[in-house]
C-alpha cells in the first residue's frame, strides 16, 4: 500500500491542478476537433445520432485533422447555422423512431416494442483565425411504446476553448456536466425497475506542442460519477444501492514523440490514475478505490488527406486498496487508423486494452479489450452509407466469469437538402458469456432498427 501511495497523490495533485487551472482560465480555447468518443462497447446500442455537423468537421479540417468520408464537410449540404457577431449559434433536433428485439437484454422471456428518441442540440462556437472558444448543449428524450419504465431524459453540456501561443503549440480546456442512464445490456446494469440514473461531472486541461521534429502533449482530467439508487425490478426485494459506485476519476498522462522520418513519428507515452470511491467499502465490504498506470511505446503516421495512424504497447497496471482484490495488470496496446483510401471510401479501425470497474463483489475490476472496424462511403454527395463490426472481450478479475460481446452495423444517410436529412439504422448484438443466473450476467441477442430524422439550421 505505501509503494503506491505517492503515484496516487502525485496523480490526484497534478489533475486537481489541471482542473483548477480551467476554472481560473475561462478564455482558454480549446481545439475545434470534436472530441475522441469513448470506444462504444458492443451491447450499450443507441439510436444513431452522434454523428459529426459539417461544420464542427470543416473546424477540425481547418486545425490539421483528418476526417472521414462521414465527416467530410458538404459545401451544399451542411448547415450554415446562424452568424452572431464572430460566433456561429448551429442548433439540430434529431427524432428517431426505433425498434428492439430485446428490451432488457435478457437471455429468455424477450420482450420487443418500440420508442421514440428526441434529441435537441444546439452549439456557440467562435469563428476566429486563431484561438477557439464553444459552447454546446444537448438533450434526448426517449420514450417507449410499451414499456414506459424504461423512458429516460438525458442531458449533456460542454465548455471548450483553445488559446492559441504560436503556431503548433496552445493550450486548450473543456468543462461539463451530463446526465445519462446506463443501458440494459451494460456489464454493470442492474435489475432495477427502470435503468440506473447518473451524473457526471468532467474537468480536463492540455498542453500541446506539436511544431517541430520534437513533440509533447501534457493533458490532466477529472471525472466525478454520481449513480442513483433504484427500485428492484422484484417488488418483494429492496431497493437497489447504487450510491456507493459514486467516485472521483484523476488521470494524467504525458506524451512526448520525434519525427523519424517524414510522416513517421515515435511516441512514448506514460499515464497514471486514481479511482476514489466516495464510500470506503461497497457492499461485499471491499475496498475499490485503486491506482493504476499504463506505459506505451509506438509509431504515429500521419500521410496528409489520406492516412492518419497510432499504433502502440505497452504494460498497465491497477491496484486496488483492499489487498484481497488482485490487481489487474498485463499487456496494453492499442492502434488507432483512419484511412482515406480514395475520395469516396474511409476505413476507420480501433484497438483497446483497458482496466474497467465492476459492480461484481468478487471480482476486482474486468480487462476489456476493444476492437472495430468500419466502412465509409459515399454513393452520392448526398447518399452515405457505413458497415461496421466490434468486438470486446471482457475478462473479470479473481472471478472466472468471461463475455464475449459482438456487434455489427449498417447505416444509410439520405441528406435531402441543408436543413434536412434522413438515415436508416440496423444493428444486431450478441453477448456469449460463461456467467448464468442474475439477467445482466446472462448472454442476449438483440437487433434494433431505427429510422431517424435530422432537423438543422
Amino acid at each position: 500500500m505505501m509503494a503506491v501511495t505517492p503515484v496516487r497523490l502525485s496523480v490526484r495533485l497534478l489533475s486537481t491542478a489541471c482542473f483548477l487551472g480551467l476554472l481560473s482560465a475561462p478564455a482558454l480555447a480549446q481545439t475545434a476537433t470534436p472530441t475522441t468518443p469513448s470506444p462504444v462497447v458492443p451491447g450499450n446500442a443507441v439510436p444513431p445520432g452522434a454523428d459529426t455537423p459539417g461544420l464542427q468537421a470543416d473546424q477540425a479540417a481547418g486545425q490539421g485533422a483528418l476526417v472521414s468520408i462521414l465527416q467530410a464537410p458538404r459545401q451544399d449540404y451542411d448547415a450554415q447555422g446562424q452568424h452572431v457577431g464572430s460566433f456561429v449559434l448551429l442548433p439540430t433536433l434529431d427524432v428517431t423512431e426505433t425498434y428492439t428485439s430485446n428490451v432488457y437484454a435478457s437471455t429468455e422471456d424477450t420482450k420487443h416494442d418500440f420508442f421514440t428518441t428526441v434529441t435537441p442540440a444546439v452549439s456557440f462556437n467562435s469563428g476566429w483565425d486563431r484561438n477557439f472558444l464553444g459552447v454546446s448543449l444537448g438533450g434526448e428524450i426517449n420514450r417507449y411504446a410499451n414499456f414506459t419504465s424504461e423512458d429516460t431524459e438525458n442531458f449533456n453540456s460542454l465548455v471548450s476553448g483553445r488559446y492559441d501561443i504560436i503556431q503548433g503549440v496552445y493550450v486548450s480546456a473543456n468543462g461539463g456536466f451530463q446526465i445519462l442512464h446506463e443501458p440494459r445490456g451494460s456489464p454493470n446494469a442492474v435489475n432495477g425497475e427502470f435503468p440506473t440514473e447518473y451524473h457526471v461531472g468532467h474537468g480536463e486541461l492540455a498542453f500541446v506542442k506539436d511544431n517541430a521534429v520534437v513533440g509533447l502533449k501534457v493533458n490532466g482530467s477529472i471525472n466525478h460519477y454520481d449513480y442513483f439508487n433504484v427500485p428492484a425490478m422484484n417488488p418483494d426485494a429492496p431497493v437497489i444501492i447504487e450510491t456507493d459506485r459514486n467516485r472521483t476519476d484523476y488521470e494524467l498522462t504525458a506524451e512526448a514523440n520525434y519525427e523519424l522520418v517524414p510522416h513517421y513519428r515515435a511516441v512514448l507515452r506514460a499515464s497514471g490514475n486514481e479511482r476514489d470511491y466516495d464510500q470506503k467499502f461497497d457492499p461485499g465490504h471491499f475496498q475499490r478505490s485503486s491506482t493504476g498506470y499504463q506505459v506505451d511505446a509506438g509509431v504515429a503516421l500521419n500521410i496528409a488527406s489520406k492516412i492518419d495512424g497510432e499504433f502502440y504497447i505497452g504494460y498497465l497496471n491497477q491496484s486496488f486498496d483492499d489487498r484481497r482484490l488482485p490487481d489487474a495488470g498485463g499487456l496494453g496496446f492499442g492502434a488507432n487508423l483512419l484511412w482515406n483510401v480514395d475520395g469516396v471510401t474511409s476505413v476507420r479501425a480501433n484497438l483497446s486494452r483497458s482496466v474497467e470497474e465492476t459492480i461484481v463483489v468478487q471480482a476486482s475490476s474486468f480487462i476489456q479489450t476493444a476492437a472495430s472496424v468500419t466502412l465509409e462511403h459515399e454513393f452520392r454527395q448526398n447518399i452515405l452509407a457505413s458497415v461496421g463490426f466490434n468486438y470486446a472481450h471482457q475478462d473479470y478479475q479473481n472471478f472466472g466469469r468471461v463475455d464475449d460481446i459482438y456487434g455489427v452495423n449498417v447505416e444509410a444517410k439520405y441528406l435531402l437538402t441543408r436543413n434536412l436529412a434522413t438515415s436508416l439504422n440496423v444493428g444486431y448484438t450478441s453477448k456469449v458469456s460463461n456467467a448464468i443466473g442474475d439477467m445482466q450476467l446472462s448472454p442476449y441477442n438483440q437487433a434494433i432498427v431505427a429510422l431517424r430524422l435530422r432537423l438543422q439550421y
